[in-house]
């Protein structure tokens, strides 16, 4: 079974409405590339606070949101979930 882009949006925003309760920030979707192998969602904190930015990758095939390692750019966490330095969100 594959997934649409409809419930990789709705499993990062699940994703990211938990992390940001137990951060106790709001977190929201900045970007998205299409890959090959489903959709990296670079997200941020509506907190001018925290400016930084991050990755999480869902998996169309599993239909799987996950974590790439230390990505610090969307090149990076493409090249890290590649390579399988990935954890499940």
């Amino acid at each position: 079974m594959t997934f649409d882009y409809n419930a990789a949006e709705i499993a990062v925003l699940e994703v990211l409405a938990r992390a940001g309760n137990e951060l106790g920030v709001q977190l929201q979707i900045a970007e998205v590339i299409e890959q090959d192998f489903g959709w990296v969602f670079l997200y941020e904190s509506l907190d001018p606070k925290l400016a930084a930015t991050a990755a999480v990758v869902f998996d169309k095939a599993d239909g799987l949101v996950y974590i790439p390692g230390q990505a610090t750019s969307m090149d990076a966490a493409i090249e890290q979930y590649r390579g399988g330095n990935k954890s499940r969100a």
